[in-house]
């Protein structure tokens, strides 16, 4: 089983895999780029792998500086391939793609599995690349429009502001925008990030509904809703260019 956590190193935030199986210690592994992966025991509580990540944070803070440095995140093909594992807004879903007998590409999620309707090229009888992954960003298209504008609704209540309308966009490095008619622009992409990241950068955006620029007192909303917004905006510098399919 995959799940998705955060440990907190200063103002660093560092989003790692935890996998649980019928090991039996806890094993830190450090990827290229930064990532980390934390292996456990079936039976060992979140509690006790927190206390161990604690007390070996000085290595894991070295380790992440020292990969992010020197063995910078290279972009990974993925294949679209049955048992691939995708991240959306915390939660993890195990590809299952399927022959689309109509020829329509399509998804739907249920539980912890994403099932992709796709065309099969007719030379190798295998699923469509390209066909896999536009239905797929499709697919988180529509889930950022619903998780976004719940989020946004509820900050705007919050603060007193209203906006127009929300638009999400496939962006590269564009995260977000509010334009003087105060629509919303989000980039789908969001949905990578770890949660607290996404909810960030939705507060940010809806805050410039009330003060259009980067002054101490939108900063000083910002951080009525998100007190670290700092260490949020420091994942994304750092981490940005890995929210990507």
């Amino acid at each position: 089983m995959v799940s998705q956590y955060e440990l907190c190193l200063g103002t660093k935030i560092i989003a790692y895999d935890l996998i649980r199986s019928a090991r039996t210690t806890i094993g830190i592994t450090i990827k290229p780029g930064g990532s980390m992966i934390v292996r456990a025991p079936s039976n060992v509580t979140d509690e006790a792998i927190a206390k161990v990540l604690a007390q070996k944070a000085s290595w894991i803070s070295s380790k992440v500086e020292a990969l992010s440095k020197s063995q910078p995140l290279q972009k990974e093909r993925r294949t679209f391939s049955t048992g691939d594992v995708v991240t959306c807004a915390g939660e993890h879903y195990n590809l299952d793609i399927q022959r689309s007998p109509d020829e329509k590409a399509y998804a739907s999620a249920s539980g912890t599995t994403l099932l992709l309707k796709v065309p099969f090229s007719p030379p190798t009888g295998r699923p469509k690349q390209t066909a896999a992954r536009a239905v797929l960003v499709a697919w988180y298209r529509e889930e950022a429009r619903i998780l976004i504008t719940r989020r946004a609704m509820q900050v705007a209540q919050r603060i007193g502001v209203e906006f127009q309308r929300i638009a999400i966009r496939d962006q590269k490095t564009k995260w977000g925008s509010c334009s003087s008619n105060n629509n919303l622009n989000f980039n789908w992409r969001i949905l990578l990030a770890p949660p607290p990241v996404m909810d960030y950068i939705i507060v940010h955006e809806v805050c410039h509904l009330r003060v259009h620029d980067h002054s101490k007192a939108f900063w000083k909303l910002v951080g009525s809703i998100v007190p670290d917004y700092a260490t949020k905006r420091s994942w994304l510098r750092q981490n940005g260019t890995s929210l990507r399919l």
